[in-house]
């Protein structure tokens, strides 16, 4: 056999976990998939059964290993594709689970596998062996792995097995291995109920159990497990934290929530602010913490701050950071919205919570439009901008034929479906119909935010209010980016180009360049919705953090 790729090199020394440095081969990252090009790459299986286009993109072989590069260049393997559990959109390595869980001094053989949940999804299940006499439950393994994994990757369901099956030649079959242990230990699946451990809660803990058990749909929950592991994502994530603010008048931070945030944790965040109320309309904490500058970012067309939840992950430390939340009854507009009052309202709302500058704004695709209208507003009033970072942005040309041909469904319907059809290539099953399961709800959110667009404009051609106030925000929101045509900005723009996908965004480029008075480039190999998520949302943040740094030492 020939070696495909060899990493046997360290030009900073060797780092731990990592499998070195490329000794000549082109690497690169893909939405979490490490791919390689060069000389020795083959050009293909010659099996006539095997479809390589699975296999090959533009010369880039699709190695099926999961990693990352880090600024050195130093390769990080976290695990197979085919094995990697896909929790609520969130990925997790079976192996870096196994390791934690062999650390226990009484567990000698683990595996970790997927297993459907009460939505259909997947999470991680776990079988452990024993030491001789020993014995463990769900919670405890679950505390001594506190703090060694992230939660969302905990297991959530438990199998102590007297030995790890396996099939042939001796491998352990991860998908199969559910089926295999409920044959085997079915009276152990009472361990994976979702309970409530009759531990007492305050009254504020009552009201926010309800809140879940409706936003998650469960009759009963364990109030010890955390939201992300009850099956929380961005949708239901939403729902809870818009409930909650609406029943005590509290913005929860939504890492509180998301980062292993329980019933009981988020209660006690809520009795500690029930008399500390923040004041602002439209601002929310993602990531509160922190002595740094931090960084805003804008809501897109939905008028949620839950998109960027991915990026107060992987934020610095230090940095705190913020998102804007439309709020149709704050804005309080007499006639239809428009940028000019949505960039007033929001540039003072950020001068209040940061009364100097430097300022940093950032925006994905609508969203980077009103941050660029925010940091003008900002300039105008004679305040320091730092960083405006612009997250694939579209151009905002004003001719009647591309504007209905940006608008059109069809063309937004077909770019999706071709976009769609790239993403499936190579993938699982399961991950394409969630994938296509995914692209459905975006595109029937699409059809709603446009026709409640042209609703909103009717409504304010004929100054009918009414009309106005039914269509919402996503109504409200589409008619003012569609009327807003931007200024020239003199200061710096970064924009991030999702080089996969929207061919189209070479004019938008163009166009925002053209506008700046300093404009860089960043290209990102993604698709546009994907620049926020996952492990695209790591490298992102990790730029954004290097342009932020390069203000706050000015």
């Amino acid at each position: 056999a020939k070696d495909i790729a060899s990493t046997f090199n360290a030009p900073k020394g060797y780092k731990e976990g990592s499998a070195g440095v490329s000794c000549g081969l082109d690497v690169k990252v893909h939405d979490g998939e490490i791919l390689v090009r060069g000389a020795t790459v083959f050009q293909g299986y010659e099996n006539p059964e095997i479809d390589n286009g699975g296999y090959f993109t533009d010369g880039w072989f699709h190695t099926g290993d999961m990693g990352f590069i880090d600024g050195d260049g130093y390769i990080f393997i976290t695990g197979r594709i085919k094995e990697m559990i896909n929790k609520g959109g969130e990925k997790i390595s079976p192996y870096e689970v196994e390791k934690s869980i062999m650390g226990h001094p009484l567990i000698k053989d683990a595996v970790v596998f997927p297993y459907p949940d009460e939505n259909g999804s997947e999470d991680a299940g776990a079988a452990v062996v024993m030491n001789d006499g020993a014995s463990i439950r769900l919670g405890e393994l679950r505390s001594y792995l506190a703090g060694k994994i992230k939660p969302y990757k905990m297991p959530t369901l438990l199998f102590i097995a007297d030995e790890i099956p396996r099939g042939a030649n001796e491998k352990i079959q991860r998908n199969l291995l559910y089926e295999r242990l409920l044959e085997l230990y079915p009276d152990q699946i009472k361990d994976k109920d979702f309970r409530h451990t009759g531990e007492k809660l305050s009254k504020t803990g009552r009201q926010v159990l309800k809140i879940w058990k409706s936003a998650l749909k469960k009759r009963s929950l364990d109030i010890s497990m955390t939201f992300t592991d009850l099956g929380g994502d961005s949708l239901n994530g939403v729902a809870v934290l818009s409930d909650i603010e609406r029943k005590f008048k509290i913005r929860v931070p939504v890492d509180i929530l998301f980062e292993g945030g329980t019933v009981r944790t988020v209660s006690d965040f809520l009795d500690r602010t029930i008399e500390k109320k923040c004041d602002y309309d439209f601002l929310v904490p993602v990531k509160a913490w922190g002595e740094k500058t931090p960084l805003v970012c804008a809501h897109s067309g939905t008028g949620d701050e839950v998109t960027y939840r991915h990026i107060g992950k992987y934020m610095e430390k230090d940095r705190p950071l913020y998102a804007l939340k439309f709020n149709i009854k704050k804005a309080g507009s007499e006639g239809p919205l428009s940028f000019d009052e949505l960039g007033r309202i929001y540039a003072d709302e950020i001068r209040r919570l940061l009364p100097e500058g430097p300022y940093h704004i950032c925006g994905h695709c609508w969203g980077g439009v009103l941050a660029y209208k925010i940091a003008s507003v900002l300039r105008n009033d004679g305040c320091k901008v730092g960083m405006l970072a612009m997250f694939d942005s579209v151009d905002k040309e004003r001719d009647k034929k591309t504007e209905k041909m940006q608008e059109s469904l069809l063309r937004r319907f077909a770019i999706s479906f071709k976009e769609s059809m790239g993403q499936l290539r190579g993938l699982p099953l399961m991950e394409k119909f969630r994938l296509v399961v995914r692209k459905a709800g975006n595109i029937i959110n699409l059809v709603k935010i446009v026709q409640n667009k042209k609703l909103y404009a009717y409504g304010a051609r004929i100054n009918n209010r009414l009309l106005m106030r039914i269509t919402g925000k996503a109504g409200a929101l589409g008619y003012a980016y569609r009327n807003y045509l931007p200024e020239d900005y003199e200061g710096d723009v970064y924009y991030f180009k999702a080089a996969r996908g929207r061919s189209g965004n070479l004019r938008s480029e163009e166009y925002w360049s053209a506008k700046a008075g300093n404009f860089e480039l960043i290209e990102m190999d993604c698709h546009h919705n994907d620049l926020v998520t996952g492990g695209n949302a790591r490298v992102l943040t990790g730029k954004l953090v290097d342009i932020m740094r390069r203000y706050d030492t000015k």
